[in-house]
């Protein structure tokens, strides 16, 4: 947090990958005033980050991507219920505490989205 607060200044474009619940997207877009993109690939962690950006009133200056990044444009398999440590798993050992997501390549995604900003 003190990297961001020193370098990231209001006319950066802010990437928050695996934004989780938004601690930094908020730092950035409600303390430095930076544009952010805030991508969070789990549903439910996802519907928090929405809550935090509204009651922080960072619509204008956030937008938030219930996707996941990788290599190449697909779909992948996520953990859901580990909170803060969910991550990618193998579709041979996924389970019921598994979710399939939509997964974009960064590019694809800036390419995208940074017309808006």
């Amino acid at each position: 947090m003190a990297f961001l607060l020193h370098f990231l200044r209001p006319s950066d474009l802010f990437i928050d990958i695996g934004a989780n619940v938004g601690s930094y997207t908020i730092l950035a877009s409600s303390e430095i005033n930076a544009k952010t993109i805030a991508i969070e690939p789990v549903p439910s962690t996802f519907e928090n980050l929405i809550d935090n950006i509204s009651i922080n009133k960072m619509q204008e200056k956030v937008k938030a991507l219930n996707i996941g990044l990788g290599s190449k444009n697909g779909k992948l398999h996520f953990t859901k219920s580990l909170d803060t440590v969910n991550h990618v798993v193998t579709e041979n050992d996924s389970d019921s505490d598994t979710i399939e997501v939509n997964v974009s390549t960064l590019d694809s995604m800036l390419v995208h989205w940074t017309q808006y900003y």
